[in-house]
């Protein structure tokens, strides 16, 4: 029966399945998406955290005895990744955008030193660690399989560093949940176009198929992971979540625009 699950994987839809995945003895590593699946945001779009840490940034600055208006410094953040993240696809293909690249080119865009780079990725990772909280049951399931000698790893596509990332679980207390942490940013292939799973298989130099993969994102997470034969378990947020997320984004999107 296990062997049956495992050569043809089910999208599951409650824990009680994925446990019956994790815990088959077909499965050597437990691999998790990291933001909406291991730590979950709340209601919160990418433009109105962008936004909110705009905010953080302006007030910073004018401590130091800098003025920039939130709205420029908002600006500045969505131009200079877009910019990034066109260059890298452009020219690269599979590839992610790196924080440190972004604020690089924000800084520049804001007429502001390159030193302060530094204080603006620390911001983003203080308030990435307010806006997320573990999820118990992924935790749960990790534990799980870590006490039934199962490897456990996390993946992510994201823009953020490896150091950022790391300071993120620390403050949650999850540094050692895992045995290693695979960042898109910083392999330079992503989980979406399968690049980052291929450089997994390639690294830890395991069967594809033991692999057992959990995330939030339909293609990124199950569909690119299954095409490379992973199992693959997809749990997204709720549709309602989901729906005033995608739409309260477009409204931050507008206020980009015009302001």
């Amino acid at each position: 029966m296990a062997g049956a699950l495992i050569a043809m994987p089910t999208l599951p839809t409650s824990w009680s399945q994925i446990h019956q995945l994790a815990d088959s003895p077909a499965i050597h590593t437990l691999s998790l998406d990291i933001f909406d699946t291991l730590l979950r945001r709340r209601l919160a779009p990418e433009h109105y955290r962008f936004l909110r840490i705009a905010e953080q940034v302006r007030r910073a600055l004018h401590q130091r005895g800098l003025e920039r208006p939130r709205a420029e410094i908002f600006q500045a953040r969505l131009l200079a990744a877009g910019m990034i993240y066109r260059a890298a696809r452009d020219s690269e293909g599979d590839r992610e955008g790196q924080h440190d690249r972004i604020v690089a080119l924000q800084l520049h865009a804001l007429d502001l030193p390159e030193s302060l780079a530094p204080l603006l990725i620390n911001l983003e990772a203080t308030y990435e660690i307010n806006a997320i909280s573990p999820d118990t049951r992924v935790v749960a399931l990790a534990n799980r399989a870590r006490q039934r000698g199962k490897r456990v790893i996390l993946v992510t596509d994201m823009y953020l560093r490896a150091q950022t990332i790391a300071t993120i679980l620390e403050a949650h207390g999850l540094r050692e949940l895992a045995e290693a942490v695979y960042v898109s940013s910083e392999v330079g292939m992503t989980k979406r176009c399968g690049g980052l799973f291929q450089h997994i298989i390639s690294h830890e130099c395991r069967p594809a198929g033991g692999y057992l993969h959990l995330g939030d994102n339909y293609h990124a997470d199950l569909l690119s992971a299954r095409n490379l034969g992973w199992v693959a378990a997809w749990r997204p947020r709720p549709l309602l979540w989901r729906v005033i997320n995608y739409g309260w984004n477009n409204v931050y999107r507008l206020y980009a625009a015009i302001t």
